[in-house]
């Protein structure tokens, strides 16, 4: 069967910590966006997600994209604001359902493509190393809907260091003759997060019953007045979770959420987190540990 009409998912990363050079990998910058496939079958565009749900609905924009071939590129979609990728103006664009809603917000709200790979030119190219496939994709030219994601080789430090600096989400790092396998996750390609971390106040916790993480109210104190900032997970078996459920009830806190138990704020923790939204809160936050436990 064709891969074209497999019921295929775009290749997912592994992840490592630390930004690395070497010369058997070429580096690019990770994109905030929604991972995608373009499909073009018979002229006929199609648009799937991570997970191989048919997203084409939603980005009505991307059906002006007219290729003479039957393809599959590989890529992220994303909302740009200043040249950079904003995940919070993509998010008004990504669970939208209404029809009349996509037609009206994709002419004020656009996103583009941000091509990286190209697994299917009339016939299958998932077997040809990525350097060559890069070769093959390098061929198509970019518009504002379509715009082919640069490379450096080698270099993976100095492009985090670059990632760091403008405040992006981090790199990926490729094997240069890495194949290409749909609906698998590989050690070939490797993505590096730009993590950011800070210390918040733990108002109170609630208990998960029948799971093994509980959730943990957190905030801060801003101009002598504590801030709700949001919820993050800890697991029942790690160490710190006792200390937090040993700390003093305060029934006067002026923090308050349904289901949760507030403790007095004398506890500090540790998050990593991707970045904080305008409204201040946190995307992906992890409980990294309490603060001078």
């Amino acid at each position: 069967m064709s891969l074209l009409n497999k019921n295929i998912s775009p290749m997912l990363l592994s992840e490592i910590k630390n930004p690395f050079d070497d010369s058997n990998y070429l580096f690019e910058l990770k994109i905030d966006g929604v991972r995608a496939l373009i499909i073009i079958n018979n002229n006929k565009l199609i648009i799937k997600n991570k997970l191989g749900v048919d997203i084409t609905y939603r980005y009505p924009e991307f059906q002006k994209l007219k290729f003479n071939k039957n393809i599959i590129f590989d890529g992220e979609i994303a909302s740009l604001v200043d040249g950079k990728p904003s995940f919070e103006k993509l998010k008004k664009r990504m669970t939208l359902k209404n029809e009349s809603k996509i037609n009206k917000i994709f002419k004020t709200n656009p996103t583009v493509f941000l091509v990286f790979d190209i697994i299917y030119e009339n016939k299958d190219l998932t077997t040809l190393p990525l350097i060559e496939r890069k070769n093959i994709l390098n061929k198509y030219s970019d518009n504002n809907l379509f715009i082919k994601l640069e490379y450096i080789l080698e270099k993976g430090i100095d492009l985090f260091k670059l990632a760091v600096d403008n405040n992006l989400e981090g790199i990926v790092a490729k094997k240069k003759d890495s194949f290409y396998y749909p609906n698998k996750r590989v050690k070939e390609w490797i993505k590096i997060k730009n993590w950011q971390t800070d210390e918040f106040i733990i108002f109170g916790y609630k208990e998960e019953k029948d799971k093994h993480v509980a959730t943990l109210l957190i905030g801060e104190k801003v101009n002598n007045k504590y801030l709700l900032i949001g919820t993050i997970s800890i697991g029942k078996k790690n160490i710190d979770y006792k200390t937090i459920k040993n700390n003093k009830i305060d029934n006067n806190s002026s923090i308050k959420k349904d289901g949760y138990i507030n403790i007095l704020p004398t506890l500090k923790c540790i998050v990593e987190y991707m970045e904080r939204t305008k409204s201040g809160k946190l995307r992906q936050p992890h409980f990294r540990g309490l603060k001078n436990r």
